[in-house]
């Protein structure tokens, strides 16, 4: 009996054609068209989270900006404006109240020294510039807090009817902005 089914498994399997070169070759395209999607969906993905992270941390850093910046001109008492656009104010929270300051991008360099940011994107610092170009003051936020994007800020204050608006740019270094407009009320009567 034993011989019996040897046989027939033999017969059946000798009846067994193997896979042609050309089969193999079809096979092979079709598998390596699949890796082809497959890889370009996970790259597109990829910079999609990418992205994601990006615009997270810009909404972070957007948020941690303005809650400062909204503090700082909510307890100013005097300030200086040129038309609409304020120019300086006295501040009193980096012990800065003898001197006008201002919100001033800056670049800050692997030896902490400051320059002010050629295209107006850069960490905020709170500050006052001379007539020489020395900026003093203090960063709004620490230089990790702009992460590891290399993320820029800008801002620009104007006043209109007794209130400060305020149009904070942050840029990615791809060069796309992100854009927060908020009006800030003084809390005290302001000396003009």
């Amino acid at each position: 009996m034993n011989t019996r089914i040897r046989n027939k498994i033999a017969r059946r399997l000798a009846d067994r054609k193997g896979a042609s070169i050309a089969e193999m070759m079809v096979t092979m395209v079709i598998l390596l068209l699949a890796m082809a999607i497959v890889i370009s969906g996970v790259t597109l993905a990829n910079g999609q989270y990418h992205r994601s992270l990006i615009l997270s941390e810009e909404k972070v850093l957007a948020s941690s900006l303005s809650n400062l910046i909204q503090s700082e001109l909510a307890n100013v008492r005097t300030v200086t404006i040129s038309g609409d656009d304020l120019v300086s104010f006295i501040s009193k929270s980096y012990g800065l109240e003898e001197a006008e300051c201002s919100f001033i991008s800056v670049n800050v360099a692997e030896d902490h020294s400051i320059s002010k940011a050629a295209d107006g994107f850069g960490e905020l610092l709170l500050g006052t510039e001379s007539n020489t170009g020395k900026i003093s003051g203090h960063l709004l936020l620490s230089s990790a807090s702009y992460s590891t994007y290399k993320l820029r800020a800008k801002v620009q204050v104007k006043y209109y009817s007794d209130a400060f608006h305020v149009i904070l740019t942050i840029k990615d270094p791809s060069g796309e902005t992100s854009m927060t407009e908020f009006d800030v009320l003084p809390l005290n009567e302001l000396n003009i």
